[in-house]
């Protein structure tokens, strides 16, 4: 089983790296927004510089010319606590230092950091107000791949490095991922894009003690602290951006997310596989080109053979709060 889902991850990253790198003539087109990526907008500039009338026209662009500095930040936080209120807010933020070396392709270096603001948490303890170092990431993107099935495919292939607390306590040795975009367009400004993401990750050690979980009155921990790695993530979902005019898309999304973890034979835990239905509803507002921003609501449903399958539970839903900036 662990061996059909390695090898079903690897042919996502492959399939992406193949054909990141493959030549395509088509011009560049803006890769679309997602819960998990920043799509920065394209310098339109191209300078030049032009001798006389019977002189050779000979375009140069700096390698500043090919550079941007984008900001992404992804917020949540369960309906539960902030209906009982003085929630603690979790957000997810990355600086993407840019560079755009070929026509449809991009290196990004993104240093990242979460900040979870003071407050009840969703296991009913406070925390205080911190920022936490996550994992930097580079990630190569190629906005034009080709076409399939009369869809737009874009991609992007990242690698991640364990500079995150989480990573180092999990002791994380990298983290791969391949996304796969296929887009079609419904209408001018209105499109439908399925998106896969798959990632693989390596370990030195199949299970780890997860400091997170605390302790009750009595001492007792809420839950068992000794918890295995997860070795592959695979996520696919439907986004449909209905453009609702200039400054406004509604942005509905439904799909599945899949977690595969190790067996324990010290720990005496057995290998694990979860499913979670994910749907989410939101608008994003667009008031200038370079800064946009996405309020959604999101329920996530456990998909689990061992219990009936339950959509729609308050418990289950949180506010998502997505946002971009290009500098």
């Amino acid at each position: 089983m662990k061996n059909r889902v390695h090898l079903m991850l690897f042919v996502v990253v492959v399939f992406s790296i193949v054909f990141a790198g493959a030549q395509q003539p088509a011009s560049l087109t803006a890769a679309p927004l997602t819960v998990q990526e920043s799509v920065p907008a394209a310098n339109p500039q191209n300078p030049g510089t032009t001798t006389g009338e019977n002189s050779t026209s000979i375009e140069r662009s700096t390698w500043l010319d090919k550079t941007a500095v984008s900001l992404y930040s992804f917020g949540s936080v369960g309906v539960p606590e902030m209906e009982k209120g003085n929630a603690s807010l979790f957000f997810y933020n990355y600086v993407a230092f840019n560079y755009k070396y070929a026509k449809d392709r991009r290196l990004s270096f993104r240093p990242t950091f979460n900040y979870v603001s003071g407050g009840v948490n969703r296991f009913g303890d406070r925390v205080e107000e911190n920022v936490i170092a996550d994992d930097f990431h580079i990630v190569w993107t190629n906005y034009d791949i080709g076409e399939f099935m009369d869809s737009k495919v874009s991609g992007n292939v990242r690698l991640y490095l364990p500079t995150g607390k989480n990573s180092q306590a999990q002791r994380m040795i990298a983290k791969t991922r391949g996304e796969l975009y296929l887009e079609w367009a419904t209408a001018e400004f209105s499109k439908i894009t399925y998106v896969i993401k798959g990632d693989v990750l390596f370990h030195n050690e199949r299970a780890y003690r997860n400091s997170d979980i605390v302790t009750d009155d009595r001492g007792l921990y809420v839950s068992y602290p000794i918890q295995t790695n997860k070795f592959a993530v695979l996520e696919h979902f439907v986004e449909y951006d209905a453009d609702l005019g200039k400054y406004l898309a509604f942005e509905p999304q439904a799909g599945f997310k899949e977690e595969w973890r190790y067996s324990s034979d010290i720990e005496g835990l057995n290998d694990a596989h979860s499913t979670i239905f994910k749907t989410s509803a939101g608008f994003r507002v667009r008031p200038m080109k370079s800064f946009d921003f996405k309020l959604s609501l999101e329920n996530q449903s456990r998909v689990d053979s061992s219990v009936p399958f339950t959509y729609g539970r308050p418990d289950d839903n949180s506010w998502l709060l997505e946002t971009n900036i290009r500098l």
